[in-house]
């Protein structure tokens, strides 16, 4: 474990790095989503905090655009984005899933694959990495109005996501090998993967079919993780899912909300993400007994894992139904 004796000496340090042992791939840049309540779902996430900045393109204040939405039949998960630091990592993530039997597409300098088990398009590009969040001192006096947050919470950037998956172990195989991220832990049959420093930036849960269960969007302080949830819940309590408690994989603090296509919204606050310097800090312990989901919280809801949408209904072929000639 490497983290500094005292946070205010290490986030006043010039020579602190948060990269560690730099990783090629470095973050989620977006997701893309379709949507069958599509002004709902953008009505919640305007409402959540993020900017809407054409119909459809959503930002967060540090990120960037990072969530993009389209109506659709169904509700599903059509394309991840993902970071990269040069050129030369975005041709070695092709040249990877070439030697694995993948088919990438190449051209505008980023490379395209199908995840073959979730069967999402992923899409590698350069991006440029969210910097450290700025150690900001105590001001020496303050007002009344500065000691609880009552302004807009707008999430700094999406930080993770969790989707169902029906062969987690093959899944696993490809973002690891093909994308080289590393495993962090397993929680109640959901795998944990990560590129940097992060906890995670992917969970994979075992299920009948894909769907998406959250993403994650991280928030400045545990204020407004419970500040940004109370609000929409007074709103709506129908939002109101699983929250306020603290994870013990990650140590992350974490409301969930759910949002109009049935999926959730988190929001959580980490305060190691800007502190651990090494990649490997993540790293399990085989001999480490399991963890639940919380350290602390309410109980888990029975249906925190039920799938957020049904599994898409199977087309009879024509042979099948005996119509064939």
């Amino acid at each position: 474990m490497v983290l500094a004796s005292s946070n205010e000496e290490l986030l006043r340090s010039a020579e602190f790095t948060t990269q560690g042992e730099c990783m090629s791939l470095h973050r989620l840049s977006y997701v893309h989503v379709a949507v069958s309540a599509y002004d709902e779902f953008r009505d919640f996430y305007r409402r959540f905090g993020l900017d809407e900045t054409s119909p459809g393109r959503f930002a967060s204040t540090h990120g960037g655009e990072q969530l993009r939405v389209e109506r659709g039949h169904v509700n599903q998960v059509l394309e991840i984005g993902i970071g990269a630091d040069a050129p030369e990592d975005v041709a070695d993530v092709a040249e990877r899933c070439r030697a694995r039997g993948f088919e990438p597409v190449e051209g505008g300098g980023e490379v395209g694959v199908v995840e073959p088990v979730t069967g999402v398009h992923i899409r590698v590009r350069v991006e440029d990495r969210v910097p450290p969040e700025p150690y900001v001192a105590s001001a020496p006096r303050v007002d009344r109005g500065q000691l609880v947050a009552r302004s807009r919470v707008s999430p700094r950037r999406l930080g993770h996501m969790v989707l169902g998956c029906t062969d987690v172990d093959a899944a696993n195989d490809f973002f690891i090998t093909c994308l080289g991220m590393r495993r962090s832990d397993e929680v109640i049959g959901a795998v944990f993967l990560r590129f940097d420093t992060d906890h995670h930036n992917l969970a994979l849960l075992r299920s009948s079919h894909t769907w998406l269960h959250h993403m994650a969007w991280k928030v400045g302080s545990v204020d407004d993780v419970g500040y940004g949830a109370m609000q929409l819940i007074d709103s709506d309590p129908a939002h109101d899912v699983y929250g306020l408690g603290r994870h013990a994989a990650s140590a992350n603090y974490f409301w969930y909300l759910r949002d109009p296509a049935g999926s959730l919204a988190e929001y959580y606050h980490s305060e190691f993400d800007d502190l651990v310097e090494d990649a490997a800090f993540w790293d399990p312990d085989p001999a480490q007994d399991p963890m639940p989901v919380a350290s602390w919280g309410p109980q888990l809801p029975g249906d925190f894992f039920a799938p957020s949408s049904p599994a898409p209904r199977r087309v009879t072929t024509a042979v099948e139904s005996g119509t064939s000639e």
